[in-house]
């Protein structure tokens, strides 16, 4: 074992070395940076071996770490790494490193800084449009991600038994976090959408629960770089080169919150569990945010932000969401016919359609489409709902075209059956 082998490399030279880890103090990190730890000292404990050097004061161990990252070209990242690695497992070298922090800091002074570009809620269902033509999981992903400021790792982690829905489906839905590793309030976090301000995606929310075959299942099985994927793929689409990433919904959620002024600055931080001041700044680009919605719009996407505003609704359906994750044939009935407070999930339909129901949210309860499905205005011949009669099941991969206002169309992707990778 690496550590072992550090161990009887350093025994006797700095001191008392840990002859193992604590049980307990393992419990202070999580299990993948004590792997990313574990995985630093085995490099330098490799780079020492190979090189003859053998510390025997605290003084030589910041000496050749020093050494290490000019020999080896360190970044930033690894030699960070190394250091808490070595701080974690002898926490008596902590505070000695001295020549090593001044470093680190030199370091990060001399990098270019890379600031997060943010999305806010109009661009963001605009993007979501464009990649639920093939993904509509991930495109729903993107404004939510947007209106709830969770980290990506949070989104993509979440379940159908994360998501605790309020009474008759109307008033805030909680989102269970997970607890967070290392802080003294072992409680779990959570963030909150509220269906009154945003309804269409609480509507859409009841949508993606009730095509979940359990409550284990992953509302958006998609990796990170699937995600980052996506989205690369509708800025070339659109003609963009703005960069935006899976953070750029949480950078779009503080900024957008602190220029409508609704909020106070503490209480957007809160909603977003930034621990310090520094961190949320750097989320914090009003300027940038509004120069972001001003260049989609430059490029003729205007009046499809608009539309989309009023009519993102009806891009997605239960239909949708079931075949994108089990196939056209579905694990599971897809319920398109009837009521779906019936199918065991106890979502209750009707009480937030009555509640919800107005101008702007056109929900059809008409002859081919059940409660729970939204008025298509144009479906494709291969769509999950088909050209539904309001019998059997949906045929095809259940996607729907890009709905457009009169005498407009939003650009397509240059293949349309092409897949996002």
């Amino acid at each position: 074992m690496v550590y072992q082998e550090i161990i009887d490399l350093l025994l006797g030279r700095l001191g008392n070395f840990p002859r193992r880890l604590d049980t307990h103090q393992t419990k202070k990190i999580s299990q993948l940076s004590l792997t990313r730890y574990q995985h630093a000292l085995s490099l330098f404990y490799g780079y020492l071996k190979e090189t003859g050097l053998n510390p025997w004061m605290l003084g030589e161990l910041d000496d050749f770490m020093v050494t290490y990252k000019n020999d080896r070209n360190l970044s930033k990242s690894q030699f960070d790494y190394l250091t808490a690695a070595i701080e974690f497992h002898y926490p008596k070298v902590k505070g000695s490193l001295q020549w090593s922090k001044q470093v680190a800091t030199g370091m990060a002074m001399s990098n270019n800084t890379h600031h997060t570009v943010p999305l806010i809620s109009a661009p963001a269902r605009l993007f979501g449009t464009h990649i639920a033509q093939k993904r509509p999981r991930l495109g729903f992903a993107v404004p939510l991600h947007q209106a709830l400021g969770l980290r990506p790792s949070e989104l993509l982690k979440l379940r159908k038994s994360h998501v605790l829905v309020p009474p008759r489906g109307v008033g805030r839905f909680v989102f269970r976090l997970g607890a967070k590793i290392g802080t003294k309030v072992k409680r779990e976090q959570v963030a909150y959408l509220d269906s009154r301000k945003h309804t269409q995606l609480a509507f859409i929310l009841l949508m993606l629960l009730n095509s979940c075959a359990d409550n284990d299942e992953l509302l958006f099985p998609y990796s990170y770089w699937c995600y980052n994927r996506a989205l690369a793929a509708v800025e070339q689409e659109l003609g963009l080169d703005l960069g935006i990433t899976p953070h750029s919904c949480r950078a779009g959620f503080a900024s957008e919150a602190v220029a409508l002024g609704e909020q106070s600055v503490q209480s957007v931080k809160d909603a977003g569990r930034w621990l310090s001041d520094s961190s949320f700044r750097t989320y914090v680009d009003v300027v940038a945010a509004a120069q972001v919605q001003a260049m989609v719009a430059l490029t003729g996407q205007r009046k499809a932000m608009e539309f989309v505003a009023t009519h993102f609704i009806e891009y997605f359906s239960v239909a949708a969401f079931v075949s994108e994750v089990h196939g056209a044939s579905g694990v599971r009935e897809a319920p398109i016919d009837g009521d779906l407070s019936a199918q065991g999930d106890g979502l209750l339909w009707q009480p937030y359609k009555a509640a919800h129901s107005g101008p702007g949210i056109q929900v059809s309860t008409g002859q081919g489409h059940g409660p729970a499905e939204p008025r298509q205005q144009e479906v494709s011949g291969s769509g999950a709902a088909g050209k539904a009669s309001g019998k059997g099941r949906a045929k095809g991969a259940g996607q729907s075209k890009l709905i457009s206002p009169k005498g407009f169309r939003p650009r397509r992707l240059p293949q349309a059956d092409a897949q996002l990778h």
